[in-house]
């Protein structure tokens, strides 16, 4: 049997979605959370439902599914073990148990769900794989890499059993050289101090990072280093627990039993909306009394500096045994804790990585891509060599009967007439710093967006973190990032050769030029940093002309980009969407395809 086309479905975690694989090459991605509207949804339905009439491909194009995760037998015998060793770690009974089989219930009955879907889909005849969480998370970054040999790094809260490995890719195949337990993680370590400033664990420990830059060195930071550090010898995470919770939701014995009623129930419904609603709802606490008792003198944003300084180290330090191990100084990385653009600069910068590549969605969001190219691979016996990833805009795209549609439905609220020159009139508009949001073509793949659903703006003035987070309801701290021409990223940024690949998808950080921090202050942290997309005519045309020219306009090559959406809300991805946006004040105006769109 001939392997061309495989179907990845993700992982059953909190950003799920599905991806296709033809040839090697990532073809089609989306995640639920995009047509659902739900924030990191991780339920599958709307995405196995839709995808054929999204991604114009068939069900009967499909040669074999990737399901991410490890089958739910072999999960839940993880979970127990995890648990008696957590004890024995803790040296007193960990809490959360009747909360954690809950979970192994929900992975079976999310199985169980998936197979339903593939069976109304007619694939449930085809060969049917199970991939483990993180192998996931190396097959992504190793084969979107391009790379003939690589150091394969992958860290994360924890998958499976684990926190982080170490893979050698060499003759496109993957080998585990190292992998770390799951409680032994830097990941575990940066969601606490998200779980105890007061923001969303599993969410927003981004905004750790934008706060880190308000912060200094402070006793704080002693005390940060005590409780977790890179150990070479074993190449290991030692970590103190009792300065970390359990994993799971507080809830009391009552609630428990109500929330495994309903899983029985959804046995039969297989809807897990209900009890994510609930649990949702719950405040989930990541860490101890203990720590918030320890850091309580200090302010947040030199708790957050100490956290991410020594995220920083010992992030660095295991790149560097990695290496070292390995002899191959080009490093792929993958897994949520990749997400922070300040660890994957660190990384880059060190002598012995000669190139980085940071799969441009790191996170959990993006196993079913890693499931898809793991299988593929496997199937057609590591013989076919492909760079997978070659293009973030792997998502829907809508027709113009689509966008016809949605414009006739909002009628009484907006205009719109066709663009004659669409981006000398964008960018004229953003030159008169106007708001504009940009809707074009295919939607991103990742937590990026990267023009396709992007909101514009000039970025002169540096009073835009009060005024435009304000707008969109975000946190007010948190630094917007720049789009740059390629040609002029030189004279933007300081880069170091190999680190320009990851800057293509928003994954890095660089230290801006003086040229930058005069012209372009909206888009420089205060730490001097931004995080950037440079952006290649290649890659995406109309939106490189827009830049262009603003740059003819204003001698400045570069504008804010940040993600089309509301606070809490999915990044946009139907023209209704847009559409509701607009209305909803986040732009001035709207690019939309070829139409520009105002108010009434």
């Amino acid at each position: 049997m001939s392997f061309r086309t495989i179907l990845g479905i993700g992982d059953f975690v909190h950003d799920n979605g599905i991806a296709i694989v033809r040839d090697g090459k990532l073809i089609f991605a989306v995640n639920e959370e995009r047509l659902s509207k739900n924030k990191l949804d991780q339920n599958i339905d709307f995405c196995l439902t839709t995808f054929p009439e999204l991604s114009k491909i068939q069900p009967p194009e499909i040669d074999a599914v990737a399901l991410a995760g490890v089958h739910p037998v072999r999960f839940f015998l993880l979970t127990i073990k995890e648990f008696f060793i957590e004890m024995g770690m803790r040296k007193s009974l960990p809490a959360g148990f009747i909360l954690r089989l809950g979970k192994c219930l929900m992975k079976f009955l999310y199985v169980r769900k998936v197979k339903s879907h593939l069976k109304r889909l007619r694939l449930n005849k085809k060969p049917f794989y199970y991939v483990d969480h993180h192998l996931t998370h190396a097959a992504g970054t190793f084969y979107s890499s391009g790379y003939e040999e690589a150091t394969i790094l992958t860290t994360d809260g924890f998958g499976d059993g684990i926190s982080a490995t170490i893979y050698l890719g060499k003759n496109n195949k993957l080998k585990r050289l190292k992998k770390i337990f799951s409680l032994n993680s830097p990941g575990l370590f940066y969601t606490a101090v998200t779980s105890y400033l007061g923001f969303k664990p599993l969410q927003h420990e981004g905004k750790i990072t934008g706060l880190a830059a308000y912060g200094e060195n402070s006793s704080a930071y002693e005390f940060v280093r005590k409780i977790i550090s890179f150990d070479s010898k074993k190449c290991n995470f030692p970590i103190d627990l009792k300065y970390f919770r359990s994993i799971g939701t507080d809830v009391s014995l009552k609630e428990i039993f109500s929330y495994l009623l309903i899983l029985f129930t959804n046995t039969i419904t297989q809807s897990f909306s209900k009890i994510n609603r609930i649990l949702s709802q719950k405040r989930s606490v990541w860490h101890s009394d203990k720590l918030a008792q320890a850091l309580s003198s200090f302010s947040r944003e030199n708790v957050s500096w100490a956290f991410q300084q020594w995220l920083e180290e010992i992030m660095a330090d295991f790149a560097e045994y990695a290496v070292d191990s390995t002899g191959i100084g080009a490093v792929a990385v993958a897994g949520g804790t990749f997400a922070n653009v300040k660890v994957n600069q660190k990384i880059g910068e060190l002598p012995g990585v000669k190139k980085i590549f940071v799969y441009p969605h790191m996170g959990d969001g993006g196993t079913a891509g890693g499931a898809a190219l793991y299988i593929y691979h496997k199937l057609t016996e590591y013989k076919n060599k492909v760079k997978a990833f070659e293009t973030a805009y792997l998502g829907p795209g809508y027709p113009e009967d689509e966008i016809l549609k949605a414009f006739t439905k909002y009628s009484d609220k907006i205009k719109w007439e066709k663009a004659d020159n669409m981006p000398k009139q964008i960018a004229a508009f953003i030159a008169e710093k106007k708001i504009v949001g940009r809707y074009s073509g295919r939607m991103e793949y990742g937590p990026r967006a990267l023009g396709n659903r992007s909101i514009l703006v000039h970025p002169s003035d540096k009073t835009i973190n009060d005024w435009l987070n304000k707008r969109l309801k975000r946190t007010e701290f948190m630094p917007f990032a720049p789009v740059t021409l390629k040609e002029k990223a030189g004279g933007s940024y300081i880069i170091k050769s190999g680190c320009e690949e990851p800057a293509e998808y928003m994954t890095i950080t660089f230290f801006c030029s003086d040229f930058m921090q005069k012209n372009c202050a909206a888009a420089v942290h205060v730490d001097g940093t931004a995080r950037p997309q440079i952006i290649d005519k290649d890659k995406n045309k109309d939106y490189y002309n827009i830049l262009q020219e603003f740059y003819n306009i204003t001698n400045i090559p570069s504008f804010i980009n940040t993600s089309f959406n509301m606070h809490e809300s999915p990044i946009i991805c139907t023209p209704e969407d847009a559409i509701q946006s607009f209305l909803q004040g986040a732009v001035d105006i709207l690019s939309l395809e070829n139409y520009i769109v105002f108010k009434k």
